[in-house]
């Protein structure tokens, strides 16, 4: 009978934990004997257990609720769901050039869940990683005052470095979202209350992030997906689309058929084996670099300005075999 009871503690105090994470302003006790239905007096006992086991458990006023800036509700995962969590984080980690201990942590609580070998070398695996990456604290701390405006829906008092401005420029802006590019590049994209508009800033080139007492509240046309449709990496333009149609040759027709390089991809299988990609991008210059890195297995048919761009790009690299190199 008292295990019993125990049980059902443990059962209440789960439950009054996970209606606390589900509403951001939180319960009165009245309300939650109400939900649960148990004695207003059962309920201020389990608050008080609960504040013990979850420090992120806070009282404002009459409402108990979650202080969300740093914790996450308690989550349990299938061993498929681990693998895909590790799988993320390990490219994460694996392609990023700074030292982020969020991935190291993250990563080290997913092996530490797995069988003891599994997870051990995991972690071991993870530890070279990052001993190989260099430490910036300042890129930590603004990436940390940067995630929490970004889920407590706070303004941040930013001083970003353009990357043809002499000086960094105050902005005033309001994180609607973090977006991963390869190489472990984050932007943010969300409202500059400085241009009036919305606005996607690199978070390397933070100088300084500082929140703000004001809250922000998203429209609810924003569409993150709709907005990044037509782009190639984190480049946009509204209203303007460029027609892409890439000749691959039939050495690297394989692997261009293997990955979805972009949502509105068309491939065109060539009776020479080769293989012609279509595209609908908003701007080219990301698509450049990518284009260029396949070499000669690639020729741009359209639209003419962007294969000319290549074409001259890839003239000017020639020039610098013409001669012999100075050592």
């Amino acid at each position: 009978m008292v295990l019993d009871d125990r049980f059902a503690k443990t059962a209440r105090l789960i439950q009054i934990y996970l209606r606390l994470a589900g509403k951001p302003g939180g319960y009165t006790t009245h309300e939650l004997a109400e939900q649960l239905s148990r004695s207003q007096r059962t309920i201020q006992r389990d608050i008080v257990d609960l504040t013990l086991l979850f420090p992120d458990v806070l009282q404002e006023g009459s409402h108990f609720l979650l202080d969300r800036s740093k914790q996450l509700a308690p989550m349990r995962f299938t061993i498929e769901e681990g693998r895909a969590l590790y799988v993320a984080l390990r490219a994460a980690a694996r392609f990023a050039d700074r030292a982020d201990p969020a991935l190291g942590t993250a990563a080290s609580r997913i092996a530490r869940a797995l069988p003891a070998d599994v997870g051990g070398a995991i972690e071991r695996s993870l530890d070279l990683l990052f001993q190989q990456r260099r430490e910036d604290h300042h890129y930590v701390q603004v990436l940390d005052t940067v995630t929490t405006a970004w889920v407590n829906r706070r303004v941040l008092r930013l001083q970003y470095q353009s990357p043809h401005a002499p000086l960094p420029k105050e902005v005033i802006y309001e994180p609607y979202w973090i977006e991963p590019l390869p190489q472990y590049q984050l932007y943010l994209v969300g409202q500059s209350r400085t241009h009036r508009a919305i606005r996607t800033l690199k978070v390397d080139r933070i100088v300084q992030a500082e929140l703000t007492p004001e809250t922000f509240r998203v429209p609810p046309d924003f569409d993150v997906h709709a907005l990044l449709r037509s782009a190639w990496g984190i480049m946009y333009a509204e209203g303007q689309s460029y027609h892409v149609v890439l000749r691959f040759s039939p050495r690297v027709a394989y692997r261009v058929h293997e990955s979805l390089w972009h949502p509105s991809q068309r491939l065109t299988d060539q009776q020479d084996g080769g293989v012609i990609l279509e595209i609908d991008v908003s701007n080219t210059t990301e698509l450049g670099p990518w284009v260029r890195s396949w070499g000669p297995d690639v020729e741009v048919l359209a639209p003419d300005e962007f294969r000319a761009e290549i074409a001259a790009d890839l003239a000017r690299a020639l020039t610098r075999y013409d001669a012999a190199p100075v050592s």
